[in-house]
This record gives structure tokens, C-alpha cells and sequence, in this order.
């Protein structure tokens, strides 16, 4: 039973601490990939995270993920020195 409890609690632990920045959200999943690609370029790790949205498929083009809060914004900076955004980078839990 207590292994249970732990295994529970590692994995909301985990869960709970992910976090990514957004720096794009595109309807064409081209525009996406070239933003993705961009920012691997620069030397991130990014990704593409489709999502539905009003009957309409997304995708959000990521950086992370970073375990804390602290790190995201950390990266959400570094990534505004390094690449001109079309909108300001949103930090957020993921997923």
C-alpha cells in the first residue's frame, strides 16, 4: 500500500512541476514547423503541440520542458534575446 502512495505522489510530483513557453500558436501547421525549427536553431528544445481549439485544430510551437516555474521564465527570457517574436513568449504548466 505505501509503495502505491508513493508511486501517486511521484507521479503528481512530476506532473506538477512541467512548464513550457509558448512562443507561437499557428493555424497552418507549416508556419508551425518553421518557428519550431527556428527555435531549435538557436540552440532550444522546442516542439509542436497540436491542440483543439473551437472546432479547429492548433498548433503551438513549445520550449521545455523546464521543471519549475523559476526555469521557464528563465527561458522565456533567454528565448526573447535571442529570436524576434511576433508576441510576447507565455509561460504555462504543461500539459
Amino acid at each position: 500500500y505505501e509503495i502505491g502512495v508513493r508511486l501517486v505522489g511521484s507521479e503528481m510530483c512530476i506532473r506538477d512541476r512541467n512548464w513550457i513557453v509558448q512562443i507561437g500558436s499557428y493555424s497552418n501547421k507549416e508556419n508551425a514547423e518553421k518557428e519550431n525549427l527556428r527555435a531549435k536553431n538557436a540552440g532550444f528544445r522546442s516542439f509542436i503541440n497540436p491542440i483543439t481549439q473551437n472546432n479547429k485544430i492548433m498548433y503551438q510551437v513549445c520550449l521545455g520542458p523546464e521543471y519549475d516555474e523559476l526555469d521557464a521564465n528563465k527561458l522565456r527570457e533567454e528565448i526573447k534575446k535571442k529570436i524576434k517574436l511576433e508576441a510576447e513568449p507565455i509561460v504555462k504548466k504543461y500539459p
